[in-house]
């Protein structure tokens, strides 16, 4: 039996943290965040290869499956649909609601600890003291200063998550990427309601 410690509690971090109890391991799960509260910070409100996740669509957070996203671009009046992506396997998720149930559903062995956000000096003692240590902390993990990685800009996102009052009626069920030449911009809404409200 290992001892392992998981950095970031997001999706990855919560299916490492799950996978390595059931093999019978020590866990232990930093997460800079809370489960109680509303994630800030984490994209991913559209899931396009669900089947990569170890829970099914009936999961409580899993909104509804999306077959298509519509690919639009900027207009004098407006918009203009240019394309639409096939997403046969893709999902409309809550994130929140997905991994305060994820963590509700961890074995009890594993040890979770909220609000803890890891340094770099926490990180070397975890690496002394953890048989495995895995790193899920995002898209500037905490790994890479002490590995002497260097992770170029390009898998960093900016977000910006709001929740925005309006008609979003053309944006539901089909999600639209409207792309410009200097800005990324994709419109989800998660049920009916929110295509009225935002």
């Amino acid at each position: 039996m290992a001892r392992v410690s998981v950095v970031g509690g997001g999706v990855a971090g919560l299916a490492a943290a799950g996978r390595a109890a059931r093999a019978g391991h020590r866990v232990e799960l930093y997460d800079a965040g809370s489960y109680a509260d509303q994630r800030r910070g984490a994209w991913g409100e559209v899931v396009a290869d669900f089947d990569r996740i170890p829970l099914d669509e009936t999961a409580d957070g899993v909104v509804r499956s999306l077959e298509e996203i519509a690919v639009r671009i900027p207009t004098a009046g407006g918009t203009r649909r240019v394309a639409t992506l096939c997403t046969p396997d893709a999902v409309v998720i809550d994130r929140g609601r997905l991994e305060r149930g994820w963590r509700r559903a961890l074995p009890e062995s594993v040890a979770v600890y909220e609000n803890h956000r890891v340094d770099k000096a926490e990180f070397d003692r975890l690496c002394a003291r953890s048989e495995l240590v895995i790193d899920a902390s995002g898209p500037a993990p905490v790994s890479a200063p002490v590995a002497g990685l260097t992770v170029p800009p390009a898998p960093a996102i900016k977000t910006l998550s709001a929740r925005a009052t309006g008609d979003f009626a053309s944006h539901y069920p089909t999600p639209t990427a409207i792309v410009a030449p200097d800005a990324r911009l994709f419109v989800t809404t998660k049920d009916t309601a929110a295509r009225r409200s935002g």
